[in-house]
């Protein structure tokens, strides 16, 4: 009834009999399992289709580097030339380490250990008694700050994806270019995008537009449009806020999920089940967290220090919660000149 789960049974069975079995020094012959698996939906027709399984994790040649996909569309509007091959730098080798040995795993289970070990040897400091506080603190502060350019770079990448199946959609009535540049200054240009009310209810609302092609592109627009204008007062300056705390509060919680099931397979030698919702979240963390580093190497490669780095992140964090405080009853749209504050960590935005 589920070909994708029983395929995924099937590796995980497969792999663990070919170890038990006997002792292995390579496990190469997983490497193409899945390019060697298909599947057929009809009885009546002899017609096989690959079982084409790219975002489950298991998969391990499909796995996303999210550390290497974020150097990759950074360095394509900015000032340095990003390769593969990266710097190896002494701060932070030893979570670089772990993070690439991850990634080619056989085991899931493996997989998510050496991803949190990788994590915790990137911690620049720790202010709390337990390893689990210190690991919420440091990656919740890190990046929350980024939940409202994420809000900005979501709405912009489903009203580009939908005019390509939309070709009503007239970018030059809507008064937006066509484009996702990862720089400040060009998120503070959909914001204020976002932020006009002045057609409002009128032949040129965007809100036509939107509601013809996608009832969620309309439903999005709407909201980011009240939330950036103030239209009807439903919205203020706070209200950002309680989406960088929100997302501080749901980092926290997947983290507390995550170090569960990792002490269940350390403790108690325990399989996990749900592991795609987990590796996803806690490698999107690694490589962030891992790109930043790299990000800031590349500005300057001889003053790189990692506490130094993460305190310049952590001062940003409070810097713009501090903002927003002092202007926390003013429509969003008042304080535009400090959207380029607001939205300076692009590299969280995707």
């Amino acid at each position: 009834l589920d070909p994708h789960n029983f395929i995924r049974n099937l590796y995980e069975k497969t792999i663990r009999k070919h170890i038990l079995e006997q002792s292995r020094t390579s496990l190469s012959f997983f490497n193409t399992f899945f390019d060697k698996i298909f599947w057929r939906f009809s009885k009546s027709e002899l017609i096989y289709q690959p079982s084409n399984i790219k975002v489950d994790p298991i998969n391990i040649k499909r796995r996303k580097s999210t550390l290497h996909e974020t150097l990759k569309l950074i360095s394509e509007e900015n000032n340095f030339n990003y390769q593969n091959k990266l710097p190896i730098i002494p701060d932070i080798q030893d979570s670089v380490y772990y993070y690439n040995l991850a990634l080619g795993s056989k085991s899931i289970e493996n997989s998510l250990l050496l991803l949190w070990s990788s994590l915790e040897s990137l911690i620049p400091y720790r202010f709390k008694a337990t390893d689990i506080e210190n690991v919420q603190y440091f990656v919740s502060k890190s990046l929350s700050v980024g939940a409202i350019g994420r809000l900005i770079s979501s709405f912009s990448f489903r009203l580009i994806d939908s005019s390509e199946f939309d070709k009503n959609i007239d970018y030059h009535k809507l008064g937006i270019k066509p484009e996702i540049i990862f720089k400040s200054d060009k998120f503070s240009y959909w914001a204020v995008w976002l932020s006009d009310d002045t057609k409002i209810k009128t032949p040129d609302d965007p809100f036509n537009t939107f509601k013809s092609a996608s009832n969620l592109l309309c439903k999005q627009y709407t909201y980011l449009n009240d939330l950036f204008s103030g239209y009807n007062n439903v919205f203020k300056v706070k209200d950002l806020a309680e989406k960088i705390n929100a997302s501080q509060k749901s980092i926290e919680y997947q983290l507390d999920r995550i170090y569960l099931h990792r002490n269940q397979i350390v403790h108690s030698g325990k399989f996990i089940n749900e592991y795609s919702n987990l590796w996803l979240h806690l490698e999107w963390y690694v490589g962030k967290l891992l790109s930043y580093c790299f990000l800031k190497y590349y500005e300057d490669p001889n003053s790189f220090e990692k506490e130094r780095v993460f305190m310049e992140l952590e001062g940003d964090h409070d810097l713009v919660l501090n903002l927003i405080k002092n202007h926390k009853d003013k429509p969003v749209k008042d304080i535009g000149f400090a959207f380029n504050k607001l939205l300076q960590h692009t590299w969280q935005f995707f």
